[in-house]
C-alpha cells in the first residue's frame, strides 16, 4: 500500500513538470486525498496490531490465571479425598457403632481410640490464590468470560457452604468439650486415658448419645459439602482444560 502511494507520488511530480496548472491542481488533490488514506490506513493498522498484542498478552495472561487455579483446585481435590477416605474409613464407622449401641466397654478400655468419638478433625482450607489473581484482573476478553463467571459462582458458592458446614461443627465440637469440661473429663478424653466415669457416660448416658448423633449429623453436612465442592471443581478442571486447549 505504502509502494502504491509512493509510485502515485512520483508520477504526479513528473507529470507536474509538463502539465497545465488546473491540470495539476487535480492532480495533487488526488495526491492529497491518498496521502490521507494511507496516513488513516496506516493508523487503523497500527491500532489493530496494538489491539492483536494487548488480546494476545491479556489471553497468557488470564491463561496463567487459569492454570494457577487448576493447581488449586487439584491440590484440594487431593486434600478432601484424604479427608473423606479417613472419615469414611475410620471416623464414620465408630460414629454407627457408638449410635448402634455396638461398642462394648472391654474393648473401649482397651482401646482407646474407641474413646475418641467426639474429637475434633482436621481442618480443610480452600486454597483461593488463584481466584484471588482472577478477581483482580482489571478485564478478561468475552472468549474467557463465561469460564470466568463460572470459577466465581463455584468459588461464591461452595466457599461458603463450606464456612458455614466448618463454623456449625466447630460450635458443636466446642460446646461439646465445655460440657466434658464441666463434668471433669476433658484431660483423660483428650488424652485418651482411662477414665471409668467418662467410659460410663460415654456408653450408658443418653445426653452422650444425643451429642454424639448431634455431632453425626454436623459432620456429614460438613462432608457432603466436601463432596460436592470435590465433583464441582472437577468439572471445573475440565472446562480450564477445554480453554487452555483452544
Amino acid at each position: 500500500m505504502i509502494k502504491f502511494f509512493r509510485y502515485i507520488r512520483q508520477n504526479l511530480i513528473m507529470k507536474n513538470q509538463t502539465s497545465k496548472p488546473a491540470s495539476q491542481t487535480g492532480r495533487y488533490f488526488k495526491y492529497a486525498i491518498g496521502e490521507i488514506i494511507l496516513v488513516v490506513i496506516g493508523i487503523l493498522i497500527a491500532l489493530q496490531i496494538n489491539n492483536w498484542n494487548e488480546n494476545r498478552k491479556l489471553k497468557q495472561l488470564t491463561d496463567g490465571i487459569y492454570s494457577t487455579i487448576k493447581s488449586d483446585l487439584e491440590a484440594d481435590i487431593a486434600k478432601t479425598e484424604l479427608f473423606l477416605n479417613y472419615y469414611d474409613s475410620v471416623r464414620k464407622p465408630l460414629f454407627l457403632s457408638f449410635l448402634r449401641d455396638e461398642l462394648i466397654k472391654e474393648e473401649v478400655i482397651k482401646n482407646p481410640s474407641l474413646q475418641l468419638g467426639f474429637r475434633g478433625w482436621d481442618d480443610i482450607r480452600i486454597s483461593t490464590r488463584g481466584y484471588e489473581l482472577l478477581k483482580n484482573l482489571p478485564s478478561i476478553s468475552n472468549s474467557n468470560q463465561s469460564l470466568a463467571n463460572k470459577i466465581a459462582d463455584f468459588y461464591n458458592t461452595h466457599l461458603y457452604e463450606i464456612e458455614i458446614a466448618q463454623i456449625e461443627l466447630a460450635q458443636e465440637f466446642l460446646d461439646n468439650n465445655l460440657h466434658f469440661k464441666r463434668k471433669g473429663f476433658t484431660w483423660s478424653y483428650v488424652m485418651g486415658r482411662h477414665d471409668e466415669n467418662f467410659i460410663e457416660y460415654y456408653l450408658y448416658d443418653d445426653d452422650a448419645k444425643n451429642r454424639m448423633a448431634a455431632y453425626y449429623l454436623f459432620f456429614n453436612i460438613y462432608t457432603n459439602e466436601l463432596r460436592n465442592f470435590k465433583g464441582k471443581a472437577r468439572s471445573i478442571i475440565d472446562s480450564i482444560n477445554t480453554d487452555l486447549n483452544d
